[in-house]
C-alpha cells in the first residue's frame, strides 16, 4: 500500500523546489499517481515509496533533474482527445486533456493516439500517421493497424506488400501478413513480440526484427495484448474455444474456455461449462 506520509512529504518538497525552478513542478502528480521522468523508459510508481530510502532516491532524482523533468511533465499532460463537428462528421477537432484546442483535421476516421501518434484514414481512403502537432505523414498506406505500440505498426504498402513501420512511416522490415475480413490480421507489439497471420492456415509469433519464433496451426482471431497476454480462439472439434498466449508463445491455461475476455488489471473473466470465474495471468482460478 502507498505510504501517505512519504507521498505528502514528497509533494510539499517538490512544490517548494517548483516555486524556485518552475511553477508547474507539481504536474508530476497525475490521477494515477505515477511519476514520469525524462527517460521514457523510466517510470516510478508512488506505490513503491514505502520506506525512507526509496523516498530519498526519488527526491534526489527529481531535484537533480528539475528542468528536464518539467519538460517531460508538460509532454505527459498533453493527452489528446478528439471529436467530430455536429455539422461535418469529417471535421475532427483535437484538444488537450485540460480542454485547450490544438488543431483540426479533415479525416474519415481517427483511431486515437498511441505512442504519440494516431492512425487516421484520409478522405481518399488512404491510411496515414498523425502526430501530436497536427502533421499528417507524407507517406500513406493502403492499410495500417489501428494503433502503434512500442513505436511500431503493421502496414500494407501502396504496392500491396506488407511489413512493419515506425512512427514516422519508415519501413523497418517486410513480412507477409494475411488479412481477415479485409483487415491485416496482426496484434500489437508487446515486449518485442507480436502475433500475425502468416499464411491462410497458420499464425506466427514474431519478434520486433521480423524473425518467426513459433508457428500455430490451431488458433485464429488473436487480440491485442493485454497484461502481456493475447486472447485467441481455438477450434476444438469444430467448436470455438478460447485461451491466452504469452509472449513466449505458450498457453497460460491447461484447459480452454467456452467464453473469455481480455485481461484487465491482471485478471480476466472466463467461462467453462456452467461456471464463470476469474483467472490471473498465470491461468490460475481466483476465488
Amino acid at each position: 500500500m502507498i505510504s501517505s506520509f512519504y507521498l505528502n512529504l514528497l509533494y510539499h518538497i517538490l512544490n517548494l523546489f517548483g516555486k524556485y525552478y518552475h511553477k508547474s513542478f507539481q504536474l508530476f502528480f497525475t490521477n494515477s499517481k505515477i511519476l514520469y521522468f525524462p527517460d521514457n523508459s523510466v517510470i516510478i510508481r508512488l506505490m513503491n515509496i514505502q520506506n525512507f530510502r526509496n523516498f530519498l532516491i526519488v527526491l534526489f532524482f527529481l531535484i537533480c533533474n528539475p528542468i528536464n523533468a518539467i519538460e517531460k511533465s508538460k509532454q505527459v499532460n498533453k493527452i489528446i482527445s478528439f471529436s467530430t463537428s455536429p455539422n461535418d462528421r469529417y471535421e475532427f477537432s483535437f484538444t488537450e486533456e485540460n480542454g485547450n484546442f490544438l488543431f483540426k483535421q479533415e479525416l474519415r476516421k481517427c483511431y486515437g493516439f498511441y505512442s504519440d501518434v494516431a492512425v487516421v484514414i484520409l478522405m481518399n481512403w488512404d491510411y496515414a500517421i498523425l502526430d501530436r502537432e497536427g502533421n499528417i505523414s507524407t507517406k500513406t498506406f493502403l492499410q495500417l493497424g489501428q494503433r502503434f505500440s512500442e513505436g511500431k505498426n503493421f502496414a500494407k504498402f501502396q504496392d500491396s506488400t506488407t511489413g512493419v513501420v515506425d512512427a514516422q512511416g519508415n519501413i523497418l522490415f517486410k513480412i507477409d501478413v494475411k488479412s481477415t475480413d479485409g483487415y491485416l490480421d496482426a496484434t500489437d507489439f508487446y515486449a518485442g513480440r507480436a502475433i500475425i497471420k502468416n499464411s491462410e492456415t497458420t499464425y506466427a509469433l514474431i519478434d520486433d526484427k521480423g524473425n518467426i519464433i513459433k508457428i500455430f496451426n490451431n488458433i485464429s482471431y488473436p487480440r491485442y495484448f493485454s497484461c502481456g497476454l493475447s486472447l485467441v480462439q481455438i477450434k476444438v472439434n469444430n467448436k470455438p474455444q478460447y485461451n491466452y498466449l504469452n509472449t513466449e508463445g505458450n498457453f497460460i491455461s491447461k484447459i480452454n474456455f467456452d467464453e473469455a475476455h481480455d485481461f484487465e488489471n491482471d485478471y480476466a473473466l472466463v467461462k467453462s461449462g456452467c461456471e464463470t470465474f476469474y483467472i490471473n495471468t498465470d491461468g490460475v482460478w481466483v476465488k
